[in-house]
């Protein structure tokens, strides 16, 4: 007699309820530890098989703070944007500087036939 079990989907939610009853009952006897340190083994167990599987990486922080909540930002936002672009604008300057310094030491040149677009 030819025993038909029941379609491929059927057969997945058989074999799912299987494991969600399973970590039900770890979850329910030995507490939500034992089920990290056993999801734990069964990832590491499913990359040495070479299955494929996101980091999920995450931190237990939850803001419980609303945003409506927040004190107001201490600094001036504006001021703060105009020190960044100086700094910025002040970086490339002295790295402009140091190519002009750079090729006149290295090719002679004047200081005023370099242009930093060259290099």
């Amino acid at each position: 007699m030819d025993h038909d079990f029941g379609t491929e989907a059927s057969i997945a939610e058989l074999e799912m309820r299987e494991w969600l009853d399973s970590l039900s009952y770890v979850y329910e006897h030995s507490g939500p530890e034992r089920v990290h340190y056993l999801l734990d083994q069964l990832l590491d167990h499913a990359r040495q098989r070479g299955v494929r599987i996101p980091s999920g990486i995450s931190t237990p922080y939850i803001n419980t703070i609303p945003a409506s909540g927040e004190p107001p930002y201490p600094g001036s936002r504006d001021l703060e944007r105009q020190i960044r672009n100086i700094i910025r604008w002040n970086a490339m300057v002295m790295v402009e500087e140091a190519i002009v310094e750079r090729a006149q030491e290295v090719l002679g040149i004047d200081a005023e036939k370099v242009n930093p677009a060259m290099f």
